[in-house]
């Protein structure tokens, strides 16, 4: 206990150093406050759960040190002097029209699902939805069954943009020529995967979406031109924000009610289960893993692509790796700890090279690349919710991870061009 204790003081004592030292980087201080809550959620569940009984000092300093060397970049963003560039209009414009015209049939028809699905006395059928499809019994086909042959396929696109639509989104808004329709179009987007995660009983979708909303914002909150959309943001984000918590808690009473946990520790200490048991698996679990998963945890996409043996299932993937390692391979172990199970101690020249080439990006630059900047993008929001797990891992969420850096790459590709295109985002004011 006072290991746990003194790891959660840790994590306060650097985020009101740097909350005070450091105001103008608002993303570094999200990611640590994000850190910062999550420590502070590992005592109550290490309280509550009574089955952490080999905490000690070395893990978490090992850990301590792999998440500084990751957000050392966040401690570079300028977001008052950089510009950023969007180097083909024409793709831009396009992508922006696409995305939001494949993304009003699902989200309207995914919104009128959950209004005739969601309640507290559906709670059982939306848990045992959640038990079938963690087991493996779950046939898609038979329960996504509300869609439109068009909302089907559509549906299927959105969700290939689910990691760079928001930010899509504030590009837009830094761009300038803000048409209500479009942004209508864009907001609907964003919001669509939730819909759809909370329709097959999901609860991810909601909480990373909200987070990394808010890491979006403060990212690009300079560069919006109109200062009145950033009120209208804040209003429409408390009403989305709203809604997604009801939801969430349907969710979360229906599958506490359904738990094993719900016999052994209160409420707090079962939601606590998702936000604070990362660190402390990794120092009790994962730090004594008896076998390295070799990239299979966190880039069996990358291996499947240079044609290396791998995982394309994740439930095979825990199979095969969970006797080898000696520990649960459901459980969360942080990022840090999902990366440390592939590379071993490697992680942490891999962390340095990975932060370097991310600072070198940004710092100093008084003009920044759009795609340079999302590929930091891609690394806070891991951050921003790798707490929980390397949130990328599954073959699914690397393949439109994919897709998402091949548009970003598509906005500043030469393709098309006859003449230099460019758009310019620059930062409008400086707000503290």
């Amino acid at each position: 206990m006072p290991v746990v204790v003194a790891f959660s003081i840790f994590h306060v004592i650097l985020f009101i150093l740097v909350s005070c030292y450091r105001k103008d980087k608002a993303c570094l201080r999200y990611i640590m406050f994000i850190w910062m809550l999550s420590s502070i959620f590992s005592i109550i569940f290490y309280t509550a759960s009574q089955e952490y009984n080999k905490i000690t000092i070395i893990p978490y300093i090992f850990f301590a040190t792999c998440l500084a060397i990751s957000i050392i970049p966040f401690g570079y963003i300028d977001d008052r002097y950089s510009t950023i560039t969007i180097r083909n209009k024409f793709f831009f414009e396009r992508i922006i029209l696409f995305f939001c015209l494949i993304s009003i049939i699902p989200f309207f028809e995914n919104a009128i699902h959950l209004v005739k699905t969601f309640s507290f006395d559906n709670s059982d059928a939306l848990a045992t939805l959640y038990a079938d499809k963690m087991e493996g019994d779950f046939n898609k086909q038979k329960v996504v069954n509300w869609y439109s042959p068009v909302g089907k396929i559509c549906n299927s696109l959105n969700l290939k943009f689910q990691y760079c639509s928001l930010f899509l989104l504030f590009l837009y808004l830094g761009y300038g020529k803000i048409n209500k329709y479009k942004l209508g179009g864009l907001l609907m987007g964003c919001v669509n995967p939730v819909l759809y995660t909370l329709s097959l009983s999901g609860r991810s979708a909601v909480v990373f979406t909200s987070l990394n909303a808010i890491f979006t914002y403060l990212m690009f909150r300079n560069y919006i031109k109109n200062r009145n959309y950033i009120k209208r943001i804040k209003a429409i984000a408390i009403g989305i924000f709203s809604i997604f918590i009801l939801l969430f808690s349907i969710m979360t009473f229906a599958r506490y009610s359904m738990s094993e946990g719900a016999q052994t520790v209160s409420l707090l200490g079962w939601i606590s289960l998702y936000a604070g048991e990362g660190t402390l698996n990794f120092n009790q679990n994962m730090w004594h893993t008896q076998a390295f998963t070799e990239g299979d945890n966190c880039f069996a996409f990358i291996k499947y692509i240079l044609g290396m043996d791998t995982f394309t299932d994740f439930l095979e993937r825990r199979d095969y790796w969970g006797p080898k390692m000696g520990i649960s391979p459901s459980r969360f172990y942080t990022f840090v700890g999902d990366m440390y199970s592939d590379f071993g101690y490697f992680i942490i020249p891999f962390l340095l090279t990975l932060s370097f080439i991310l600072k070198k990006a940004i710092f100093k630059k008084h003009i920044i690349a759009s795609n340079k900047l999302y590929i930091l993008y891609v690394w806070g929001m891991l951050c921003v919710t790798g707490f929980t797990c390397f949130t990328y891992k599954t073959f699914s969420n690397s393949l439109d991870l994919f897709t998402g850096f091949l548009i970003i790459w598509l906005i500043n590709s030469s393709i098309g061009l006859k003449n230099k295109n460019d758009i310019f985002i620059t930062p409008q004011y400086f707000i503290k």
